[in-house]
């Protein structure tokens, strides 16, 4: 130990320093009045610098005085104390950032809330605005149906308003002419188509119909010559050509087809 020198320690390194070459006898006397102290090196501090270089050597021991001890110690306090508040800040830094993602992580959350409520919120409208529109058009269909229904009826109601008026008409037509009056006008028909068309003019039927106007319908052979007395309340039965045709007889009793 004597042939490898003193060591002190380096405040400004943190560090041991070799001390240069030190006679035996005044190590002996610095050991023997306590100037100088065995010290057991720590794994940290075993790296020794040498004096006007940057070499170094490995050491686990070395004498020393006890103000490189105490400066050592003070420095180990410091360098503690450093690392402690070093520890500190990094788990502040990682408390802060461990923060920050949660802060961020519940941002996010609540935003994705929010959108995921207004979609809700679209949604719900849309299905009130559907259902609206549903119940409107329901009911303006309704009431189409109703007002349809009510035209109906009323037409309906028209319709036989203007059957039975038409058929009241009718009766009253054909209540003024006897069947003997009906027979001579058919025969006068009869004489008018032997002497325009040399072929008889005869009724399918005496009875009046409605599609001739409730008239009676008189034909030669298969042809239809005229329309014998049709009802004026239902002329409007008969065709273009019916109503077209000049009045035959000199009653005006029936019209030619």
């Amino acid at each position: 130990m004597v042939h490898d020198g003193v060591v002190t320690f380096d405040l400004r390194r943190g560090a041991w320093v070799r001390v240069g070459d030190v006679a035996l006898p005044t190590f002996v006397r610095w050991v023997l009045s306590d100037g100088l102290v065995f010290h057991t090196i720590g794994r940290r501090y075993r790296r020794i610098h040498l004096p006007g270089s940057s070499a170094t050597i490995q050491r686990s021991a070395g004498w020393t005085t006890q103000r490189s001890t105490d400066a050592k110690t003070a420095h180990e306090t410091v360098r503690q104390r450093q690392e402690a508040a070093k520890r500190a800040r990094h788990e502040r830094a990682r408390l802060a950032e461990k923060h920050r993602d949660q802060v961020e992580r519940e941002r996010q959350r609540q935003e994705e809330e929010r959108r995921h409520a207004e979609v809700e919120e679209r949604r719900r409208r849309l299905m009130i605005e559907w259902e609206r529109q549903r119940v409107a058009w329901e009911a303006e269909h309704r009431e189409q149906q109703r007002q349809q229904q009510e035209q109906a009826r009323r037409e309906e109601l028209a319709r036989l308003e203007r059957d039975r008026q038409e058929q009241s008409a009718v009766r009253q037509w054909w209540s003024g002419l006897s069947t003997a009056q009906l027979t001579e006008l058919l025969d006068h028909v009869a004489v008018l188509s032997v002497s325009e068309h040399a072929s008889r003019a005869l009724p399918v039927s005496d009875q009046g119909d409605r599609e001739h106007g409730y008239g009676i319908a008189v034909y030669t052979g298969h042809r239809l010559y005229g329309v014998v007395r049709p009802c004026p309340h239902s002329l409007g039965r008969l065709s273009h050509e019916e109503r077209a045709s000049p009045v035959r007889s000199s009653t005006n009793a029936w019209r030619h087809a």
